[in-house]
Parts: C-alpha cells; structure tokens; sequence
C-alpha cells in the first residue's frame, strides 16, 4: 500500500550482534512515488529517493553458552543433552525465558534441572546471577514417527549417492535434497513463550544453521566446489540438533537469544567413507592421467577428513539384565545358584546387519 501524504509508517528492524565489540552499521531507506512516470519526466532518475542512516551500535558480554552430549543410562536410542549458561556480567541477574531445540529426529524433553517436581514437572523459572552458571539437562528421545518407523537417514543416503556421482560419473549431481521435516521442542521457561515456527525465528535458525554448514564443508572438504555444496549436502542432517535460548534481564529492560548450531548427537557408523566406494552400477567416466590424480587426491582428502569430522559412536549396545532380582534363584545338584540373565542387542545402524556371537 502506498504511504498517503502526512502520513507515517513505522518498520521494525532486527539487528542481531553476532560478535562482540563496536560496530557501524549503515541503513538504506529507499521510497518510489506514485504518480506517473510522464509527471516527472523532467528529472530523469528523480522517480526513487533513498536515504542513508550511519548507526553505532556496542555489542556487551552477556551469555556464555556451550553444549554437551552423554549417553542415557535410561535407552540406548536416547542422550541426554546439557546445557550450560554462565551469566558473564558483573552487576545484571538474568532470567531465561525460553529454550528451543531443532532436529529431524531428535524431540528434547527437560529433567528435573529445568523442570519443578513439586509442581507436577511443569516449567520453573530459571533467573541466573552474575558471575553464576546453571546446567539445563534435557533428554532427546526419538520423536513419535520416528520412533514408530524405522531409521532412513534420507540426508546421509543423499549424500553417499550424490557423492559417488560426483566423484565416479561423468554426469555432476544437480538435483537438490528433499526439505527434512523438522520437530521444534520447546520449553518455556517465562510467562509466555515465543513462537519459532511461524515466524521471522524460523527464518534466523535456518540462515545460521546454512552459515555453519557452508564454513565447515569449506574447511572440511577443500577440493570439493563450494558452488556443488547444496547438491552434495543437505542442510540438515538426520541426528543433529540446533538450539536457541532466550533471555532478558530482571526488570525487561534487555532481552536477547544465543544460539548453538550443528549439536552432534552421533551417527552409528561413518557414512562419508562409504561414498568412497564406487557404486554397484559400475564407474561410467573414462579416466585419463590427470583426472585420476585428481580423483586420488579427491579420495585421500575426504577420507582423511571424514572420521575426524564427526564424534564417534557405536553401532550396537548391549544391555544385560537379571531376571527375577530379588527372588531366590534355584539351587542345582552341583550346589551353584541359577538364575535367569536377558542379554539385549541393539542394532542402532540405519544401513547395517551384524552377526552376533556370545561367548561365556
């Protein structure tokens, strides 16, 4: 709609302060007329008008925020995610307002650090003084569909498949991944929460997410274009978080977010050397001298990096258990005591069979 004369319009800005420190930031305002271009032929060019605005801004401490990942004693299908907020100011208390977790496999339910059993498990309010940290503990389980059908890991078969084409067909992968369909687990710490989904929040989460991924497939892959990278690697992949936490300061005077992108939570077995295998289909691209060297440094490169790229985890868990504990077992003729012993393997691979033996 156009802006009628006398009248005034109000356009909110986000300026979000990625790096502590001083920053000049310049903003351009530019406005077109209405009135027909023959009105104002007399001043070619004079139909657009623009503005430009000199802003000083200063980018304080004032989160410390880090993550960290173990195992669930509880199922072996499911970690237990922490973490960390340390208030780094000296003189402002600090009230977490929200958390908000991101996965395309992954829902995050919150322990007991972040939530009040005496109030059935609901939400507490979590203020954290200066020069003080507190560890919010969540549990990532499968979500409901993921649980329910088996593990497809369709962003780490995309990229085994376009990988091989590039590395052993003629033909370069063009076609783009299928959007993964994320899950938002969100805790709200605060009177109200904030809606990630289905507004501007889903558009930043997914901008830092593609900035993390593009500046680590550049450093981790160097001999691969940087233009192919979206036909080689989906944004996401399927046992990866991101996180957001909102805050303000007690009073509302302040308020903010820090985000943690690409939280790892381990994949089975290490995918991208699997890639360096031809495919069944055999090698369609007549190699010369060059192109082999090529490819041979190619190879060496993504192999050397790819188990340093991703946190090791294990394929299978075993989980023993004592049948019957605390009944008494059954005496045998040679006077030693039986007792019944389940003996649980767990498969977690998404692409592999494995042969189990059991040894006493």
């Amino acid at each position: 709609d156009a802006l009628e004369p006398g009248a005034s319009l109000l356009v909110p800005v986000w300026i979000r302060g990625d790096r502590v420190g001083a920053h000049a930031l310049s903003l351009i305002v530019g406005a077109s007329t209405t009135q027909p271009a023959s009105a104002l032929a007399s001043k070619a060019g004079s139909k657009l008008r623009s503005r430009r605005f000199d802003i000083d801004l200063v980018v304080t401490p004032s989160l410390r925020v880090n993550a960290f990942v173990r195992p669930s004693l509880r199922d072996p299908h499911e970690r237990i995610v922490g973490i960390e907020v340390e208030n780094v100011q000296t003189d402002l208390d600090v009230r977490l307002v929200q958390t908000t977790f991101t996965s395309g496999y992954f829902e995050l339910v919150p322990l007991s650090a972040v939530c009040d059993p005496a109030d059935g498990g609901a939400a507490r309010e979590v203020n954290v003084g200066p020069r003080q940290t507190v560890n919010l503990m969540y549990r990532a389980r499968p979500h409901r569909a993921a649980a329910v059908n088996p593990v497809r890991a369709e962003p780490e078969l995309f990229t085994i498949g376009a990988l091989q084409q590039y590395i052993f067909s003629k033909d370069k992968p063009t076609a783009l991944p299928e959007p993964i369909r994320l899950v938002y687990s969100s805790t709200v710490l605060g009177e109200r929460g904030i809606d990630c989904v289905h507004s501007a929040l889903q558009g930043y989460i997914s901008r830092a997410q593609a900035h993390r991924r593009r500046n680590m497939l550049r450093s981790a892959y160097p001999l691969l274009p940087e233009k192919l990278q979206p036909a080689l690697f989906p944004l996401y992949e399927t046992f990866g978080i991101d996180f957001v936490l909102f805050w303000s300061e007690n009073g509302g005077r302040r308020t903010g977010h820090h985000s943690i992108t690409g939280i790892d939570l381990g994949v089975p077995h290490d995918y991208i050397v699997e890639a360096l295998n031809p495919p069944r289909a055999g090698v369609a691209r007549t190699w010369l001298k060059d192109t082999l060297q090529e490819r041979e440094a190619l190879i060496q490169s993504i192999a050397s990096r790819a188990a340093a790229a991703r946190r090791s985890e294990r394929p299978l868990d075993v989980v023993i258990k004592l049948a019957g504990v605390g009944r008494q077992g059954t005496a045998g003729s040679d006077g030693m005591t039986a007792a019944d012993v389940d003996v649980t393997v767990y498969n977690h691979s998404w692409r592999h069979g494995y042969d189990v033996a059991l040894q006493l």
